[in-house]
């Protein structure tokens, strides 16, 4: 138990040290999660910055989970070169890479499909376009 612990402890640390990094880093953070309330923004808080908030953590989570997608292919690159020409390492390596480009195609494929629906029926003169960005701006 202790060994399968240690040898999994470097991929583990190579993880958070990637996620901590993209955390201080990313644009989201520096902005503030949240828009408004703070010290930095004292402004009341309305609905609009509700919509706002989750939208940062939306884009927060697809920051941390694409850093995580490359951080896999790379792992899934090692477990293929240190297969050593077993065929149940290599097997196990191909299988992860399969599962990890078929979540990839969803997630991307959902925004795709999304986007498409969206383009074909709503107004834009009424709807707030682009649909992916809040804005607050009453005109």
């Amino acid at each position: 138990m202790i060994k399968k612990l240690k040898s999994k402890l470097p991929i583990f640390l190579i993880l958070l040290s990637a996620i901590s990094y993209m955390l201080f880093t990313s644009s989201v953070s520096a902005a503030g999660l949240i828009p408004c309330g703070t010290t930095a923004n004292p402004t009341m808080c309305t609905v609009c910055d509700f919509f706002i908030l989750v939208q940062n953590i939306i884009n927060l989570i697809l920051l941390i989970c694409s850093s995580l997608v490359t951080l896999a292919v790379v792992y899934i690159a090692f477990l293929f070169m240190f297969s050593g020409g077993s065929p149940q390492r290599i097997t196990d390596a191909k299988s992860k890479l399969r599962l990890l480009v078929w979540g990839v195609f969803w997630v991307f494929g959902s925004w795709l499909v999304l986007n498409t629906i969206l383009n074909f029926i709503v107004d834009k003169s009424v709807f707030p376009w682009p649909w992916n960005k809040i804005d607050c701006e009453v005109s």
